[in-house]
């Protein structure tokens, strides 16, 4: 009876051993696929840190050269452009407010002073010229009646650019076959200017009158 007990433990000893040894086995196999599994994490660790921190470097230029961008931008619109600005109306203010007379006019006779209706008639005057300037004059006739009668527009007379001094001017109009006998008036309205901004927004003006008599053909 001994004997069977003793074969039975041993038996029984026997059989568990192998079921501990593929436990063991097991243990042990767990553990290497945990450090492969641990490896290989910290091999994409690594590679996604330096992805990243190529990805946040690329990120931080983008963002410098914006921020560079933003500043240039607001320099030109809130420092170039205003100056800009007030430096054109600044100078568009001088030209035109420059109101200095370039030439005075010294009036003269109208030859011949009595004129008869369809004849020429010339106008003499004398201009004192202190810059270079450009201009436009409008002419008409005013007879005894007031009635207007219009004449064609010619431009002023600066003479030579650079030249100084007295010009004498002379030009002829035509007396109209309709106008009345009696005192008569020819009047001129020059409009000057010097620069391009006085010509459009503001010219200097200036309006003379020249009295002649017109004669009836009957007497």
């Amino acid at each position: 009876m001994e004997s069977r007990r003793r074969f039975t433990h041993k038996s029984v000893d026997a059989a568990r051993t192998p079921r501990n040894a593929t436990g063991v086995a097991l243990v042990r196999t767990s553990d290497h696929v945990a450090s492969v599994g641990a490896g290989v994490g910290n091999v994409v660790a690594w590679g996604s840190f330096r992805d990243g921190r190529r990805v946040g470097g690329l990120a931080n230029s983008l963002t410098f050269g914006r921020r560079a961008m933003i500043r240039i931008w607001n320099a030109i619109v809130f420092h170039a452009l205003p100056a800009t600005v007030a430096l054109l109306l600044t100078s568009v203010a001088v030209f035109t407010l420059d109101r200095r007379t370039p030439v005075t006019t010294i009036l003269g006779p109208i030859i011949p002073p009595i004129v008869q209706p369809g004849q020429v008639a010339e106008l003499h005057f004398s201009v004192e010229k202190y810059f270079d300037y450009e201009g436009n004059i409008r002419r008409w006739l005013v007879d005894s009646k007031g009635i207007i009668y219009s004449l064609s527009d010619v431009p002023a007379e600066p003479g030579l650019y650079g030249s100084r001094g007295k010009i004498r001017v002379v030009r002829d109009f035509p007396i109209p076959r309709g106008i009345s006998p009696g005192p008569a008036t020819y009047h001129s309205r020059a409009a000057l200017w010097r620069n391009p901004f006085q010509q459009w927004l503001w010219p200097l003006l200036n309006e003379y009158e020249y009295p002649f008599i017109v004669q009836d053909k009957g007497n």
